[in-house]
C-alpha cells in the first residue's frame, strides 16, 4: 500500500470534517437562513487560509464539498491482518487516558493517615478504611501503566482490581516508599498480602547481608535490585500496613512481637485500668478498636459508635490455664440461647508472651453503678429492674454451674484449702464455677446489643435501665488464691470479703462456693434499694472485726472463725450481718418482695455448711416466682410492709422443700438458728429427710429448663 496516498486520503477527510464545524457566512446572519444557505462566501478561505486546501485565492463551497468525494484512485485494496481492529471497544477501552500519580502526594496521604498505638511508642498503623480511600483502582492502574506503558487501559484496570482485592497492603507499602510502580514485579511472582510479614532472609553468609523473604521463606526476586537501606526501610515500615483485622468471634490469634494492634487510645484514657483481680492474676484496661479492623459491630448498641473494648491480660503464661478459662467462654458463647447476663467474649490473642481476652467495654461495674446512683428511687420501675437483674444473674450463674468440661478445672491435685490454693470437692471436677462473684465482677451496660435481644423473653422496655452481666470467669475455677495475696496484706482485694467459710476452714470447694458470694451481693443490693449506697459502706464497717489471720488488721467477711472448747475451728455468721438483716426488715420502705429477698439470703444462701445452701436451679425458681408476683402485684413490689423478721409466721428457721410428682410442697423446717453468748448466728441443720435430700439430685422440669430461658 502507498503510505503517502493513504495519509493524503485521511488528511482530506479530516479537513472536510473540520469544515463542517465552521461558520460559512458572517456570524450576524440569521441562524435559520444559515441552515438553508448554500455556501457561497467566496472570500471565506481568503480570510481563513488555514482551512484552504485548494488554493490561495479562496474556493467555492462546491469545491470544498468535493473534498469529501476524493477518489480512491491510486489506493490499493486494504488488507487487515490484525483481527483486533474489528473488535468493538467499550467506553473504558476508548478512554485510554489515566492521569499520572503524584507519588509524593500519595505518600503524604498515607503518612497523615497513620495512627500511633500506644501513644508515644512511635509504632503506627494505617487503618483499613484509610487505605481503601487512598489506594483506589484508579491510582493503582495509573502506576501500572507508568511501569508498563504498552498495556491498554482495560488491562491496567483489570490488574488494579486484583491488586485492590489481594495486595492493597503491598501496594500501600510500596506507595509509602514512593515505589508504587514496582507493584508489577511483585504481581509477576504472585505475591500478595497473604505473604506478609516479610521476614529477614537466613540465607546470607555475612551478618551485613540483608534481604527479605516471604513469611513462608520463599525468595522475593522483585527485591533483588533494592539497596540494603531500602530493604531495611521496607522491613520496618511493613508493620504500618498490616495491622490485624479481628473477624471470627471467639477466634484465637497469635501475633508477632512487632505487630501494631489496631487500637485507638485517647489522651484521657491512655493506660486506664478499670479493674484488677486476684492479687496479680490479671489486669483489665480499656481502649478502642478501630471500626474498620473488626467485624463485631452487632456487639455494641446501634447508638454506640466508639466501640470501646476491655482487654483482660493474664499475668500467668501457662497455656493450659489460659485454655481452661477460654473454654468456658467459647462453650457458653456457642449456645444458641446463651444468657444476655453473661459477658460476651469477642476474641483472644497472644502478644509479647502474654494471653489476652477481648470483651465489649461496659459503662461501669455494679459497685460503680451504686456509687453513681447513691439514692435510688423506691419505685416500681427501679424495683422491677433490680429484681430482673438479680434473677438474670442467678440464671447466668446456673449456666456456668451446669457447664461441663473434659478437663478438670482445677487440675493441680490440691488436697487442702487455704488462702493460697484450694481443692475441688469430689464429683465437682468437671463442672463450671465462677469463684469470684462480687460487685466488681458484675458489669453494667447502658444498652443491650441488638444481637442479644433475640435471646430475651422481655420487651425492649425491660432494658431501659441497662443490663448487668457476669464477667471474669477465671480466678476461682482455674487458679487458687495467688500466693502473692497472702504475702502482701496491703493488696487484699474486695473478693476476699465475699469468700465463703470453707476457704478459711480448709475444706474442699464446690459450685456452692458461688452461692455464698451471691448471697453477700444480694444483701448489698437490697441495702442499696432501701438505704442507698452509703449504707453499703456502713454495713461493711458494722461487721468489721479483727482478722483471725492477723488481729492487728480488720476484715469485713460475712462470717468469722471461732474455736470450740476442744480447739476445733468452725465458722459463724457475724452478728453484724444478722443485725443488718433485721434493720432491713424494719426499714420504713421495706416491701414484701424485699422481705422475701432478705429471707432468701439469710435462710438459703448465707449458710456456713455449703451443703445446706440452695442450689442455683432452685434459686432461679424462687427468684422467678418473686418476679412474676411482683409484675402482677404492685403492692407486693412497692407497698411498705414494715415488720420484724420473726413475724408473718416466720421464725429464724425456714421451711424445707420436698417435691411431689405434681406440686411443690412445704413442710415444717428442721433447720434451726441458735445464738451464742456473743449474739453470733451459728446456723445448723439436722439431717435431712430422704425426700428433702432429693433437692440436690433431681429437679422438676420447670427448674431444669431454666438454663434454656434467658433473661
Amino acid at each position: 500500500m502507498d503510505t503517502e496516498s493513504l495519509l493524503s486520503h485521511i488528511a482530506c477527510h479530516v479537513h472536510s470534517f473540520s469544515l463542517r464545524s465552521l461558520p460559512w457566512v458572517q456570524d450576524n446572519k440569521d441562524v435559520t437562513w444559515v441552515k438553508q444557505l448554500v455556501r457561497t462566501d467566496s472570500n471565506y478561505f481568503a480570510k481563513n487560509p488555514y482551512f484552504d486546501i485548494g488554493g490561495n485565492n479562496g474556493s467555492s463551497a462546491q469545491d470544498q464539498d468535493a473534498l469529501s468525494d476524493r477518489s480512491w484512485e491510486g489506493l490499493e485494496p486494504l488488507e487487515f491482518e490484525d483481527e483486533s481492529l474489528f473488535e468493538v471497544r467499550s467506553n473504558a477501552d476508548q478512554d485510554v487516558y489515566l492521569p499520572p500519580v503524584d507519588r509524593e502526594e500519595l505518600r503524604t496521604k498515607l503518612h497523615e493517615a497513620r495512627i500511633e498505638y500506644p501513644l508515644e511508642s512511635l509504632r503506627f498503623y494505617v487503618p483499613e478504611s484509610e487505605k481503601a480511600s487512598i489506594i483506589t483502582e484508579e491510582v493503582v492502574a495509573s502506576e501500572i501503566r507508568a511501569a508498563r506503558p504498552h498495556l491498554r487501559c482495560s488491562e491496567a484496570r483489570d490488574q488494579a482490581k486484583v491488586v485492590c482485592h489481594r495486595a492493597r497492603n503491598l501496594f500501600a507499602l510500596l506507595a509509602y516508599l514512593r515505589k508504587g510502580d514496582e507493584i508489577c514485579a511483585f504481581l509477576d511472582e504472585d505475591i500478595s498480602d497473604e505473604d506478609f510479614p516479610f521476614e529477614r532472609s537466613k540465607r546470607g553468609d555475612r551478618k551485613c547481608d540483608f534481604s527479605l523473604d516471604r513469611k513462608n521463606g520463599s525468595k522475593i526476586n522483585a527485591l533483588d535490585h533494592w539497596k540494603p537501606s531500602e530493604l531495611e526501610t521496607l522491613g520496618r515500615k511493613q508493620w504500618y500496613m498490616i495491622a490485624p483485622i479481628f473477624k471470627d468471634r471467639m477466634k484465637h490469634y497469635v501475633f508477632q512481637k512487632s505487630i501494631v494492634l489496631p487500637f485507638i487510645t485517647e489522651d484521657d484514657d491512655w493506660g486506664e485500668y478499670i479493674n484488677q483481680t486476684g492479687g496479680g492474676y490479671s489486669d483489665v484496661f480499656t481502649t478502642r478498636i478501630h471500626n474498620s479492623h473488626h467485624e463485631y459491630h452487632s456487639y455494641w448498641a446501634p447508638t454506640d459508635q466508639d466501640h470501646k473494648i476491655a482487654i483482660k491480660r493474664l499475668h500467668n503464661r501457662d497455656v493450659e490455664e489460659f485454655e481452661k478459662e477460654r473454654s468456658i467462654h467459647v462453650t457458653l458463647g456457642q449456645k444458641h440461647n446463651v444468657s444476655p447476663h453473661l459477658v460476651k467474649l469477642l476474641a483472644t490473642y497472644e502478644f509479647q508472651g502474654k494471653f489476652h481476652f477481648i470483651f465489649p467495654r461496659a459503662n461501669c461495674n455494679l459497685r460503680k453503678y451504686w456509687i453513681d446512683n447513691p439514692a435510688p428511687s423506691f419505685t416500681k420501675k427501679t424495683l422491677l429492674w433490680s429484681l430482673k437483674q438479680m434473677t438474670g444473674i442467678a440464671i447466668a450463674l446456673n449456666m456456668i454451674h451446669n457447664f461441663r468440661t473434659t478437663i478438670p478445672l482445677d487440675g493441680k491435685g490440691h488436697t487442702l484449702t487455704d488462702d493460697a490454693q484450694f481443692s475441688v470437692k469430689h464429683g465437682e471436677e468437671l463442672f463450671g464455677r465462677h469463684g469470684d462473684i462480687k460487685p466488681e465482677n458484675i458489669l453494667w451496660f447502658e444498652h443491650i446489643p441488638q444481637h442479644q435481644r433475640q435471646y430475651s423473653n422481655h420487651d425492649s422496655d425491660d432494658y431501659e435501665g441497662g443490663i448487668l452481666q457476669i464477667t471474669d470467669f477465671g480466678l476461682g475455677r482455674f487458679h487458687g488464691r495467688d500466693s502473692k495475696t497472702e504475702q502482701q496484706p496491703n493488696r487484699v482485694f474486695g473478693s476476699r470479703t465475699y469468700e465463703p467459710p470453707e476457704c478459711k476452714l480448709r475444706r474442699p470447694v464446690s459450685r456452692l462456693y458461688d452461692l455464698w458470694s451471691l448471697g453477700c451481693l444480694y444483701l448489698e443490693f437490697a441495702t442499696w434499694l432501701l438505704k442507698g449506697c452509703d449504707a453499703i459502706e456502713t454495713v461493711s464497717e458494722h461487721r468489721a472485726s479483727p482478722s483471725t489471720a492477723d488481729p492487728r488488721l480488720d476484715d469485713d467477711y460475712f462470717f468469722k472463725v471461732v474455736r470450740d472448747d476442744s480447739g476445733v475451728p468452725h465458722a459463724i455468721v457475724r452478728d453484724g450481718v444478722v443485725d443488718w438483716a433485721r434493720k432491713l426488715h424494719t426499714d420504713e420502705k421495706c416491701s414484701e418482695v424485699i422481705h422475701d429477698l432478705v429471707d432468701l439470703v439469710m435462710d438459703d444462701l448465707l449458710l456456713i455448711d455449703a451443703k445446706d445452701r440452695i442450689q442455683t436451679p432452685w434459686l432461679c425458681f424462687r427468684l422467678r416466682n418473686f418476679l412474676e408476683k411482683a409484675e402482677a402485684d404492685s403492692a407486693y413490689l412497692c407497698k411498705p410492709d414494715r415488720r420484724p423478721r420473726e413475724s408473718k409466721n416466720r421464725t429464724m428457721g425456714e421451711s424445707t422443700i420436698e417435691f411431689t410428682p405434681n406440686a411443690l410442697k412445704k413442710s415444717t423446717s428442721t433447720k434451726k438458728v441458735s445464738f451464742g453468748t456473743q449474739g453470733e448466728s451459728s446456723r445448723t441443720r439436722q439431717p435431712e429427710s430422704p425426700k428433702s435430700s432429693a433437692i440436690s439430685r433431681e429437679w422438676p422440669s420447670s427448674v431444669k429448663d431454666l438454663d434454656r430461658k434467658a433473661y
